[in-house]
C-alpha cells in the first residue's frame, strides 16, 4: 500500500508597509464574501484593515470615515472587498453591507473575523501594528463609534 503524500498548504503572511506614513497592505478581494461584525470593536478593526487596504465604502467614502455598525447593531455584515451593487456589476475595491440573511440568501460564503484574517493572513502583530497607527493618527475616527 502507498503511503500518502500530505500537501503542505501555502500560509503567506502579510506585510505591512507604510506610504508615505500610512500602513499598506496588500488584500485579496474576496468575491461574494461576506463578513459578519458583530461588535462595535471588531467593526473599526475590519475597516482599518480596509482601509489599510485602500479599500472605499461604494459612497467613495474611507472605510474609517463612517459608522453604519452604530445605526445598524450587530446584525450587519461588510462586503469582503467586492461590491456587486453599483450599476448591477462587480466593484473591486467598493464595499457595502447588508445583514446576513440578505447575503445568505444570494448564496454568498459568510467568514468569521478570525476566518477572514486567517484567509489574507493578517497576524495578531499587523492588527496591533494597525490599531497603534489608527490610535495615534486617527484616535477619532466614525468607525470607532
Amino acid at each position: 500500500m502507498k503511503k500518502r503524500q500530505k500537501t503542505k498548504r501555502k500560509v503567506i503572511k502579510k506585510v505591512i508597509k507604510y506610504d508615505s506614513g500610512r500602513p499598506r497592505l496588500v488584500l485579496e478581494l474576496l468575491e461574494r464574501t461576506a463578513v459578519p461584525v458583530p461588535t462595535q470593536e471588531e467593526y473599526d478593526q475590519l475597516m482599518q484593515i480596509y482601509e489599510a487596504g485602500g479599500l472605499k465604502w461604494s459612497t467613495g467614502h474611507l472605510p474609517t470615515e463612517l459608522d453604519i455598525w452604530s445605526l445598524i447593531g450587530k446584525g450587519i455584515c461588510i462586503d469582503a472587498g467586492v461590491d456587486y451593487y453599483k450599476n448591477g456589476t462587480y466593484n473591486n475595491g467598493e464595499f457595502g453591507w447588508s445583514n446576513k440573511e440578505f447575503y445568505q440568501s444570494r448564496g454568498w460564503r459568510i467568514l468569521s473575523l478570525k476566518e477572514f484574517l486567517d484567509v489574507e493572513g493578517i497576524t495578531p502583530k499587523i492588527l496591533k501594528k494597525l490599531n497603534k497607527w489608527f490610535e495615534k493618527n486617527k484616535p477619532n475616527r466614525e468607525s470607532k463609534g
